[in-house]
This record gives C-alpha cells, structure tokens and sequence, in this order.
C-alpha cells in the first residue's frame, strides 16, 4: 500500500491554489495619511489603500473601491497594483474574468521583480502545460524568497516538469521552503524520506515530517500519516485516526481507505455501515473504485437498504470506467434474472 502515497506528489501542483493573494499578508494601515497621499496622485498610497479596501483592514471591505484605487495606481506604473489586478481579473472579483488580462497585468509585474506575480504568472503556464515557463518563473519567485514558489520549484525537480527530474534538488527545495513554515513542503519531504527518493530511506524522518504537517492541518499529510501507523506499526486505531481527520477535510484516498477497512474487517471491527458513509463520500469525490463497493453493499444489503437497482446502477458506472470486478457482477446479476 505504500506505492499510493506515489500519487500524491504527483497531485500537489494540481491541488496547489491557483493564485497567491493579498489575504495571504496582514499589515495595519493609516488609513487617513494613505487617503490623502492617494488623492494627491501617490501610487503607493493608491496601492496600500487599495489593500486596506480589499482586506477590510481599517475599513469596511470593498472590492469596488479597492479595484479602483489599484487601478489608478496601475496606470502611474504601480507594479504592486498590477499583481494585484491581476488576481482580481483572473478570480473575477467585482469585474468579469478575463484570463488574458490577467496574464498580461501578472507578466508586467513579474518582469519588474515581483515575485507573487511571478508565481501567479506561474500557475497560468502550468494550467496550459507549459511547464518549461512555469519552471521559469516559479524558480524567479524561488530565488526571491517566496515559500510556495521553492516548494513549486521542488514539485518540478520531483516530477521533471520543465526541469530535467532531479531528486537531491527537489530536496533542497523542499528544505528551503520548510524551513519558512511552508506546511505542504513539509509533507513532501515526509514522501521523500519514506521512499527513499534524493535521500537514503528513513522512516523514522519520514514520520516526523508526516506528524509535522498533519499537526499543521495538510490534508495529505493525515493520510500519509495514516498509512504510515497502518503499514509500519501497525497501530491500526491511530491508523483511523488520521485517515478520519483526512477524510473530514474531504481526502478521497483517506474516506477510501477507510471504507476498506471498515468493508473487510481485517484490521479492525467490520461495520458495514461506517464503510457504505465512506465509500459514498469517497465516490463524491470520484474515487474510480468505490461506485464498484456500493453497488456490493446495494447487492447485499449490507450498511445499507437492499436496492437492487442501485447496484445495477453504480457497478454500471464502474463497468463504464473500466473495473472489471463490476463487469462481472453485471453479468451475474443478468444471468440470474
């Protein structure tokens, strides 16, 4: 079972948040010195209080005011605003999405140094697969400092994205972006210690990662941290435990794995109700997998009211997608009619 932690490492470029946005730093303002330096024409004091308005910080929140002082601030060259802007049109924040603005807003700024839109620049090749410019522009961000972008600059060693793959780098990167608290990197280093990729294998250094970010709240740092206690110590209630704490922040391979355990009862106390609430959570989540073990519950009637036309059902979608076990049982049930 521990080749399934492979696939999430895999998944962390895709499930990184697309933006990086001003939510993510806090300061105080004066707002009546800023107010009047914006009036006089001050592209900082247009762009600082344009922050104030978009975080509700010294004043009542207000999208409206703070795209318009960002703009003001922009059209004197501001490049803060710009980055800013930037989110703004790629979220649709008080104006219409509008991806090639977006782009253009992020590229003028990263081209003059600014790191958050360097990453946000970023995260828009990486959408369109262009991951040599991703690399690029996450590595610009990277040297800069910023936490996310090292971690970014790490997924791209790892996985070869725009980067011939190298392991020992992605280490390094990983290191550098979790010595600034940055939680997923944390997690990332656990994956590499635990299989033993850029660093001499170490489980116990793998555990201590895992328990790091999963004290941090890293969805899949609960499920790493889960497997861990199920396939190396098997302590099979702790084992639960961080698979559920996964499975509440909506991890599928958490509510999946827990289905199992709870559908076999080879590990723990079988309850086939328990199973049939995480196989349907899990198939929410469209785990390929789990319509096959609801429609053996519909079947049986196990966990669940017998319905014979659910089963139908969820092992024809399975079917559908390819497993084959529900072929099989579609054959069956056509067999017996």
């Amino acid at each position: 079972m521990l080749l399934r932690i492979l696939c999430f490492i895999c998944l962390l470029l895709l499930a990184y948040p697309a933006t990086y946005t001003l939510a993510d730093n806090a300061v105080s303002y004066d707002i009546t010195a800023l107010t009047e330096a914006a009036n006089n024409g001050n592209s900082d004091a247009q762009n600082l209080l344009g922050n104030a308005y978009y975080r509700g910080e010294g004043v009542a929140q207000n999208y409206e005011k703070a795209f318009e002082l960002y703009s003001k601030a922009a059209m004197l060259g501001n490049f803060y605003a710009k980055a800013t802007l930037g989110d703004m049109y790629r979220q649709g924040i008080v104006v219409k999405k509008d991806p090639i603005m977006a782009f253009k807003l992020y590229l003028d700024a990263a081209e003059h140094g600014h790191p958050f839109a360097q990453h946000n620049l970023a995260t828009m090749y990486a959408d369109k697969n262009d991951y040599e410019n991703a690399y690029k522009w996450f590595l610009q961000a990277a040297n800069l400092g910023l936490a996310n972008a090292q971690f970014m600059v790490g997924v791209c060693y790892e996985e070869g994205l725009g980067v011939a793959q190298d392991y020992k780098q992605a280490v390094s990167w990983y290191l550098k972006a979790a010595d600034q608290h940055y939680d997923e990197a944390t997690n990332a280093l656990g994956l590499m210690y635990a299989m033993g990729t850029g660093v001499d294998k170490d489980l116990d250094k793998a555990f201590i990662y895992f328990k790091e970010a999963s004290d941090k709240g890293v969805t899949n740092a609960h499920f790493n941290l889960g497997l861990f206690y199920c396939e190396q110590r098997k302590d099979y209630a702790k084992c639960v435990e961080y698979y559920e704490k996964g499975a509440q922040q909506n991890d599928v391979a958490s509510q999946m794995n827990l289905a199992l355990m709870y559908f076999s009862g080879d590990e723990i106390n079988r309850d086939y109700k328990k199973a049939f609430h995480f196989f349907s959570l899990a198939h929410k989540n469209k785990d390929p997998h789990a319509a096959h073990f609801l429609g053996l519950l519909y079947l049986t009637g196990q966990g669940t009211q017998k319905n014979i036309a659910q089963a139908k059902k969820y092992f024809s979608e399975s079917c559908e997608r390819g497993f084959d076990l529900s072929c099989q049982e579609l054959k069956k049930m056509q067999s017996e009619k």
